[in-house]
């Protein structure tokens, strides 16, 4: 049990300094202007327009701020990167509030269902968490690949109201909709995905349900690929069927028995497993292979570990939806200004 702190405030020369602690964990995600600043109180940090000189002291106010802080001011040599915490997670993002997001519905969406919006915002979780793991200090340019229908896109579109989007997909009618809908750039993929021109460098590249539809090879190509889209600090968000979905096909099987017991087969010999969707089972707007994948986490990190600049920052089971795995890489892979 932690106990609870005290209502009080300890006074310096110049400032008081209130006792109570760092913001909450729901303060922190909720952007609570009321708990930075109480937090930024509590560390001693003067805040504009609310001085306390005026204030009556206590007797003892004379003891120095050298004598009630032992500490120094920084423990990091000037030129380490600074700490990144709330502040700059705050500076990224807009005042996301799953509320507000644009519900319209698209006549051919694919993957329609009750848990549609909460899934949009689960991926909104998955994406902060992201950022704050990276060197990221700005989104401006977003690529949502495959985008769809706009499940994910209308979630981020709020998160990242000054950012520019791109949509992709080899669905037409997704990408129309999103662009016209949430203002998105529309590019229609293709099923060599290396072939698509993309113009631009992204700074966040969201990858949600692709590689959990490719084969070993076809993802450790694409992967590649993508990351040679990713401006200096840029980071790509993929997810991928994990060790969960091992007990998912028992519940809501993704592929008949028979090719699944090729897909684990191989998983469990290699890590990664892949068998092609019997034929009208796919969509109809892909010819070529399109299928259901599972990979072990290690076999992911082993295909990031081949991508040359880029580094992994996180791999995190079922963190997407309590289903999908994610993983997190990009740029810098290194920076010698720290050292």
């Amino acid at each position: 049990m932690i106990p609870a702190a005290p209502n009080s405030l300890e006074w310096t020369d110049s400032y008081a300094v209130a006792s109570s602690g760092p913001p909450s964990a729901i303060d922190v995600i909720l952007g609570s202007r009321r708990a930075k600043d109480t937090h930024q109180f509590a560390c001693g940090r003067r805040l504009p327009g609310r001085s306390v000189k005026s204030q009556a002291k206590p007797p003892n106010a004379a003891r120095s701020i050298e004598e009630k802080r032992p500490y120094p001011e920084k423990v990091m040599p000037p030129d380490q990167p600074e700490f990144r915490g709330v502040d700059a997670l705050q500076k990224m993002v807009g005042d996301y509030d799953p509320s507000t997001v644009d519900r319209r519905m698209s006549p051919y969406e694919t993957m329609p269902g009750d848990n549609y919006f909460w899934v949009g915002s689960s991926a909104v979780e998955v994406v902060m968490a992201a950022c704050l793991s990276s060197q990221l200090t700005e989104v401006k340019r977003v690529l949502d690949l495959p985008c769809g229908h706009g499940r994910v896109l209308r979630h981020l579109v709020r998160l990242f109201p000054t950012a520019t989007f791109d949509a992709c997909d080899l669905d037409a009618s997704g990408v129309e909709f999103c662009a016209a809908t949430f203002g998105a750039r529309p590019v229609l993929s293709r099923e060599d995905l290396t072939s698509v021109e993309f113009e631009h460098l992204y700074d966040l590249i969201w990858i949600g349900s692709l590689f959990t539809h490719t084969s070993a090879d076809v993802t450790r190509k694409w992967l590649a690929f993508l990351a040679g889209l990713l401006s200096d600090k840029g980071i790509i968000v993929a997810t991928f069927h994990g060790r969960w979905a091992t007990q998912l096909q028992r519940l809501t099987p993704y592929i008949d028995e028979e090719r699944w017991a090729q897909i684990l087969a191989e998983y469990n010999a290699t890590g990664y497993g892949y068998q092609d969707y019997a034929k009208g089972q796919g969509h109809d707007f892909i010819s070529g292979s399109y299928g259901i994948s599972a990979a072990k986490p290690h076999a992911v990190v082993k295909m990031l570990e081949g991508i040359r600049g880029t580094r992994l920052y996180s791999y995190r089971e079922r963190a997407w939806g309590n289903n999908h795995d994610v993983a997190v890489f990009g740029r810098p892979d290194w920076n010698e200004a720290y050292w």
